[in-house]
């Protein structure tokens, strides 16, 4: 049985370098992928582009999720809080859960498996840097730009009468919901 067991483990070696150089593209994320997101909205962009800072930073979570179609599209819905307030107002599109809806974009995933996120939500873009992990059971993304339509209280030196840049520093982590895709598949 020793025997057996040596050989077993001294083919793992050699399965793991056939062919198992990790190729990525838009099928990499295909379903539905629950996240959660946090961090800080840290200032607002000032005309000549210089991050002017709130003071202090404003924190956010969220949470919700990602229906990615293979293909390079997705549909979204979330639950931000802000400051400690929940993120809506009285014509942001909800369900009867209180989640945003009505958000959409597009994605683009390289082969090394890294790529790019933009999403419309609800008037917002938002634009995020993403790695695909796991061979496609999550990714991580971050926050590289953010256009908002408004922004209550701007600091001094900015407007946000017609959309502003934000500053952001906010961390995404999704994992695919695989126990839905199973049952779904029932």
């Amino acid at each position: 049985m020793s025997h057996l067991r040596g050989v077993m483990l001294g083919c793992v070696p050699f399965l793991l370098s056939a062919g198992t150089s990790l190729a990525c593209d838009n099928s990499s994320l295909n379903g539905v992928y629950p996240f959660m997101a946090s961090g800080f909205t840290v200032g607002i962009y000032d005309p000549a582009g210089m991050l002017q800072y709130l003071n202090p930073p404003q924190p956010l979570s969220s949470v919700g999720q990602y229906t990615f179609d293979g293909q390079g599209n997705f549909t979204r819905v979330d639950f931000n809080v802000g400051n400690g307030i929940p993120v809506n107002n009285a014509s942001t599109p909800v369900n009867e859960s209180g989640f945003r809806t009505g958000q959409t974009g597009t994605y683009s995933i390289g082969e090394d498996c890294t790529g790019k996120i933009a999403l419309n939500a609800n008037g917002a873009i938002i634009n995020l840097q993403v790695v695909v992990g796991d061979f496609g059971l999550s990714a991580r993304a971050i926050v590289a730009s953010e256009h908002v339509p408004g922004f209550a209280n701007p600091p001094p030196g900015t407007s946000c009468s017609s959309g502003c840049d934000e500053g952001v520093n906010i961390l995404v982590d999704l994992k695919k919901d695989i126990a839905g895709q199973m049952q779904g598949q029932q």
